[in-house]
């Protein structure tokens, strides 16, 4: 098993789109950052998305995900959550978290800090 973050794992899964948007180089930097801090491996489950995409899963027009600047990680159970969130907060770069039951969603947005809970279970930010 392999715990190696790639930019493949952003990248948007509707398979039309012929996507050339790539995730930014902070988020890919904070997210590779995450792994290395934890005993198991993050799954990215929404990365970059096409705007066709990101409205079929009900993302906001204005998504973080549109331009590279946010991904979904894939949250297992409340230990992973904690595990994730405590070192995602510490990341120079990652400044908005919203944990929905699923996944925590992170961006590289400017401005504060801000943690959040959602009700959110596709991913859709």
């Amino acid at each position: 098993m392999t715990r190696e973050i790639t930019e493949d794992m952003f990248l948007c899964p509707c398979g039309k789109c012929g996507q050339t948007v790539k995730p930014v180089p902070e988020l890919l930097t904070s997210i590779k950052n995450l792994q290395t801090g934890l005993l198991f491996k993050l799954e990215i489950t929404s990365g970059v998305r096409c705007e066709a995409h990101n409205k079929a899963v009900g993302g906001s027009p204005g998504s973080k995900h549109l331009t590279g600047e946010a991904c979904d990680i894939k949250i297992n159970d409340s230990q992973s959550a904690y595990s994730i969130l405590r070192l995602a907060v510490c990341s120079r770069f990652l400044k908005f978290f919203e944990l929905c039951p699923q996944h925590l969603h992170v961006d590289v947005r400017q401005g504060p800090s801000r943690i959040i809970t959602g009700a959110s279970t596709h991913g859709a930010k």
